[in-house]
């Protein structure tokens, strides 16, 4: 069956849905919506999907890094302290984030923060966040002498993973200054591996074998220290998937009992789900004597506030329903987003959308017959 709604010559009937607070709803109808017997004459889409909230990539309170002090003095096999228990101030919080850009800018201003606080407290250091850096899609941190020769920089798992080129790996993901070298890649893992950050944090050797503590300092006013980021994180906007309760097929294949018999056959049935990503492709060819070049740009809104996926729609989608009754209807809005696995690859997870009071969703779900 081939017809759309909307379209001349189709019997239409429609299902509002709206939600406040919860990214799920259901109903149960009280008059059936389409007899039972005629539901596998309908074709169902979708209409005018309208999402009320914000979809960051990182949440309010999300830990960026941790600034350890350490002193020239400290011992073998000293202990560091549990992320928790670090002060406030030593601590970069960011969120809620919805680009690179806003990213590093509030990195920046945690920086500010300490940097006055290490004024007012009499203690030493300086760091900030190098804008030609950022300007370049990369992350480098910029900090004086009195800092790099007392603080190492640990990141939590998840953003640690989104860095190429920290010392360390899962658990122990760290940034400092090695001594005597010009070489900043040249680093070397001040903690052993095994020992995880949420259950303290052990030296391998003294600190002061690795990190510059010592003059003559022969590296200018500051270092800065850059890695590369997994930009997929901050490029690539969220998705949206809507999970419908509706008898829909799936997949129909033959199975092949033997050479003479192909004629059974597995049907595959499963819920309605639409994906809304809602990607832009734009391509330019530009042709400059005999040389062609081609450039091609792909991009997505940034979801935030009130925003329209679906519109009056004719073709958003169009599935052909099954035998089945269509009283009882359930509907969830799901998350869909890029995260970055413990071995750095880039993977799409699926989590429940989070909805505060004042946040809703709603759309129209229509069904069309041939008539």
């Amino acid at each position: 069956m081939g017809t759309i709604a909307n379209i001349n010559g189709a019997n239409i009937t429609r299902l509002m849905v709206l939600q406040m607070g919860s990214n799920n709803t259901s109903c149960v109808l009280s008059n059936a919506l389409i007899p039972d017997g005629d539901t596998n004459k309908y074709v169902c889409s979708v209409e005018n999907l309208v999402v009320s909230t914000d979809i960051p990539i990182f949440q309010k309170g999300t830990t960026v890094f941790v600034i350890y002090a350490i002193g020239a003095d400290d011992d073998d096999g000293e202990e560091l302290e549990e992320f928790e228990n670090i002060q406030s101030y030593y601590k970069c919080v960011v969120g809620p984030v919805y680009s690179f850009l806003d990213f590093v800018s509030q990195i920046q201003h945690f920086c500010n923060r300490y940097n006055t606080h290490t004024a007012i407290d009499d203690t030493s250091g300086n760091i900030g966040v190098d804008a030609q850096l950022a300007s370049k899609k990369q992350f480098g941190l910029s900090c004086d002498h009195d800092f790099w020769n007392q603080h190492v920089i640990f990141f939590p798992n998840e953003m640690g993973r989104i860095f190429d080129g920290l010392n360390g790996g899962e658990g122990f993901y760290h940034m400092y200054l090695p001594k005597n070298t010009v070489d900043l890649n040249a680093n070397y893992d001040l903690v052993e591996e095994g020992i995880y950050a949420g259950d303290g944090i052990q030296w391998r050797v003294d600190p002061t074998d690795f990190m510059y503590f010592i003059d003559p300092w022969d590296f200018g006013a500051r270092v800065t220290i850059s890695v590369k980021c997994k930009m997929d994180i901050f490029e690539n906007r969220v998705g949206l998937i809507v999970d419908a309760v509706l008898p829909i097929p799936l997949q129909l294949f033959c199975v092949k009992a033997n050479k003479q018999d192909t004629r059974k056959s597995i049907s595959k049935y499963a819920f309605l789900t639409l994906d809304f990503p809602e990607g832009r492709l734009t391509h330019k060819t530009i042709i400059t004597g005999a040389r062609i070049s081609d450039e091609m740009e792909i991009s997505q809104p940034l979801r935030t506030g009130v925003f329209r996926i679906l519109g009056d729609s004719r073709n958003s989608v169009a599935k052909q329903l099954i035998p089945g009754q269509l009283q009882d209807h359930r509907y969830e809005i799901l998350l869909i987003r890029k995260v970055t696995n413990a071995d750095g690859t880039v993977a799409l997870k699926e989590e429940r959308l989070v909805f505060g009071n004042g946040d809703y969703w709603k759309m129209d779900i229509v069904f069309a017959k041939q008539v």
